[in-house]
């Protein structure tokens, strides 16, 4: 590896609401999300940490993760990341939820090979911050505890109190043209379009 030892967090809490299914459960012709992106963070990474909101949830899929759990159950991603940065051993731990079907390995290297002077490398795509695909200092853990003491429950929330480095565009669109990496499974009709790609794809 061309980059530091780093802890790979993969988070799989909340309700999955809008889709009305398990996000984490979700197969698009590859196994489940959840053992098809630990087993990629593996390649990546020297530890996977799997964050969950109940104990037993996901035991039954023999993934070889290390496990973690929110001492807030169903209180959002910024009680997740705690959880995970509380558990990682290396100062850097690359963060991403188990609802991203379209992770990019070689978009991943490429942030895991940048210089590390930051709290956060977090990706900016189309206006909007991606804060469940990003690398985060282990030192950033003060700050997460202070945006949970503050009542917020977001990433996005949290980012403004740390040095961020961007990710920029201009990077993403080098190796991942249409950002696919970035998309998240949140509703029926996403789910419906994901299938279509995977489908192209393979």
């Amino acid at each position: 590896m061309s980059y530091p030892p780093t802890s790979a967090i993969l988070l799989a809490g909340g309700q999955s609401r809008r889709l009305g299914q398990d996000k984490a459960l979700l197969d698009l012709g590859q196994g489940p999300n959840i053992v098809r992106i630990a087993a990629l963070l593996k390649e990546l990474c020297s530890e996977v940490i799997l964050v969950t909101d109940f104990p037993g949830r996901y035991s039954h899929l023999g993934m070889e993760v290390r496990w973690a759990h929110d001492r807030l159950p169903g209180q959002g991603p910024l009680v997740a990341l705690e959880a995970g940065l509380e558990a990682a051993t290396h100062p850097f731990a690359l963060a991403v939820a188990c609802d991203l079907p379209f992770l990019n390995v070689q978009l991943l290297r490429y942030m895991l090979e940048k210089d590390r002077d930051y709290d956060a490398l977090v990706p900016r795509w189309r206006g909007k911050w991606h804060p469940l695909h990003a690398i985060y200092a282990r030192r950033a853990l003060a700050q997460v505890r202070a945006s949970i003491a503050r009542g917020e429950r977001s990433l996005e929330a949290l980012l403004p109190h740390l040095q961020v480095h961007p990710l920029r565009p201009q990077e993403i669109r080098r190796i991942d043209p249409k950002g696919l990496s970035l998309f998240n499974l949140n509703t029926p009709q996403g789910l419906a379009w994901a299938r279509r790609v995977a489908g192209l794809r393979s």
